[in-house]
C-alpha cells in the first residue's frame, strides 16, 4: 500500500504542477498550436505531441515513450507523468472538453487512452499505474463520462470502454497478475470494483 499512497501523492502534485510549469525545451516531436510543456530526464525518452489543446509531459528513466494526439484547440487537456523505465503511453483525444491524466511508475506499464467527445463533451479521466508490466486501457465515446482506473502490482491488466453518456467507471486492482474484468457502459451507468490479492492465491 506504500506505492500506491506515493502514486497517488505524485499525481496529486503533478496536476499542482502543471498550473505553473513553462514550456522547457527538448529533444521531443512537437506540433501543437496551444500549450505544451515537456520535461524529459534520462536517456532514450521518446515524447511526440502532435493537434491542438493542451498537454503537460514529464518524463523521468530510461527508453520511456508517450504519444498524445488532439484536435480541439484550447478544449483538450492531457496531463502525463512516467517515472521508471520502458513505460509507454499513447493518448488520443476528439472533441470538446476532455481531460485526462495518466502517471505511470516502474516497469513496462503500458496505457491506452480514446477519448471522443460528442456535442457536449466534458469526458475525464484518471489512470494510474504502479509497478511492472501492467497494462491498461480505456475508451471514452460520448458526453460526460467519468472513468478512474489504478493498478498497483505486477503484470495486472485492465479496461474500460464507455459509450453514450453520464457514465461512471472505478476500477481498482491491487496485486500480481489479476485478470481483465473488461467493463463496458452504454449510458447512464455506474460501477466501482476493487480487486486485491492474486489469482493464484499468493
Amino acid at each position: 500500500m506504500n506505492r500506491l499512497r506515493v502514486a497517488l501523492a505524485l499525481s496529486a502534485a503533478f496536476v499542482v504542477a502543471v498550473t505553473a510549469g513553462a514550456a522547457c525545451a527538448s529533444p521531443s516531436d512537437v506540433d501543437q498550436i496551444d500549450y505544451v510543456a515537456i520535461h524529459q530526464a534520462g536517456n532514450s525518452n521518446q515524447a511526440t505531441v502532435a493537434g491542438a489543446g493542451k498537454v503537460k509531459l514529464d518524463q523521468g528513466g530510461d527508453g520511456n515513450q508517450a504519444s498524445v494526439t488532439q484536435s480541439a484547440p484550447g478544449d483538450e487537456t492531457a496531463l502525463v507523468n512516467q517515472l521508471g523505465h520502458d513505460n509507454s503511453v499513447t493518448l488520443s483525444q476528439t472533441g470538446a472538453d476532455n481531460a485526462v491524466l495518466v502517471a505511470q511508475f516502474g516497469a513496462d506499464n503500458h496505457a491506452n487512452v480514446q477519448q471522443q467527445s460528442g456535442s457536449f463533451g466534458g469526458n475525464l479521466a484518471l489512470l494510474a499505474q504502479v509497478g511492472a508490466n501492467n497494462s491498461a486501457s480505456l475508451t471514452q465515446s460520448g458526453d460526460h463520462n467519468y472513468a478512474f482506473q489504478l493498478q498497483d502490482g505486477v503484470g495486472d491488466t485492465q479496461s474500460i470502454v464507455q459509450t453514450g453518456g453520464h457514465n461512471s467507471a472505478a476500477y481498482t486492482q491491487i496485486g500480481d497478475n489479476l485478470p481483465d474484468l473488461g467493463i463496458v457502459q452504454t449510458g447512464g451507468m455506474s460501477v466501482g470494483i476493487v480487486q486485491t490479492g492474486s489469482p493464484f492465491g499468493r
